[in-house]
């Protein structure tokens, strides 16, 4: 990646592949599309990239995208979900095509003439849209019957009332991150907080017949709570659920540092984030 001699194996590669793309943009503008591949990525790319496809269906220029992880699959059972709603690479292609891909666009960006045919959403500081509390897009509406199954069996181990209303909290902290080495890279603890300061909210809510469901966080960490249910911790707990459960809520209450804010946004649910909040994010 940092070599940059003209005569690298990636620099002729890229400019091989530039070639027709170029000679085509007449006709159709041909993207690299790269999503990052931890879970607050896995929700958050394909959030804006749907967002940025609505912004551009009266622009008139024709797209043709193709989208990738930065890496192997993540999780093959969400993914194959993204994949039913935009141009994820095939599993085989991905296997084999992410690395050459992965150099393609890096050269691109580097390039007048190309960036504009790469799209790069591995970077935090590119999620975000104008239209995010005013586009129509609801991710209920990918949802198949398939997946209300799953979800309704996996609430009903829980034992959570078929119509109950739910409300979702996230108290971040770093277990996740110290569990999947994350805190080798950086500081996690910043974003830190405390379960007693949620705890009349739970309380309030509870009263008021919600059944509040624990989400985010490693499994390994209780919840710090008192009347949850933590699904957090349960057996039936999947990347697919995590965020299939976003569905069935009513709202979600929480800190917005860690992945599963996204899946607030995802379902459009009322929400009390209270720290970390970026506008347009």
């Amino acid at each position: 990646m940092g070599d940059k001699s003209a005569y690298s194996l990636g620099n002729i590669l890229q400019k091989v592949v530039a070639l027709p793309v170029r000679a085509a943009r007449p006709l159709v503008t041909l993207r690299l599309v790269r999503f990052h591949t931890p879970y607050g990525f896995m929700l958050r790319c394909p959030l804006y990239y749907v967002l940025r496809r609505e912004e551009e269906e009266d622009s008139g220029r024709r797209y043709l995208d193709v989208v990738f992880w930065s890496g192997p699959t993540p999780d093959r059972e969400f993914s194959e979900f993204w994949r039913r709603q935009i141009p994820l690479l095939p599993e085989f292609l991905q296997r084999i095509l992410w690395k050459p891909l992965h150099v393609i666009a890096w050269y691109w960006q580097q390039s007048a003439v190309m960036k504009n045919h790469v799209i790069d959403l591995t970077f935090g500081k590119n999620h975000v849209s104008a239209s995010m509390n005013s586009s129509d897009y609801h991710a209920a509406s990918f949802i198949e019957h398939r997946d209300e199954l799953k979800l309704q069996s996996c609430l009903e181990s829980l034992g959570v009332e078929p119509n109950s209303r739910i409300a979702l909290i996230h108290v971040r902290n770093s277990s996740h991150d110290v569990q999947t080495g994350t805190s080798d890279d950086y500081d996690v603890n910043y974003a830190n907080a405390s379960p007693q300061n949620f705890q009349i909210a739970v309380n309030h809510l509870i009263a008021e017949g919600f059944s509040v469901l624990t989400v985010g966080n490693h499994a390994t960490s209780p919840s710090g709570l008192e009347g949850v249910t933590e699904y957090h911790k349960s057996a039936q707990r999947t990347p697919m659920l995590d965020f299939l459960i976003g569905k069935r809520a009513d709202l979600f209450l929480g800190t917005t540092a860690g992945a599963l804010s996204g899946v607030a946004f995802h379902f459009r649910l009322p929400s009390l984030l209270t720290n970390h909040l970026i506008w347009n994010s």
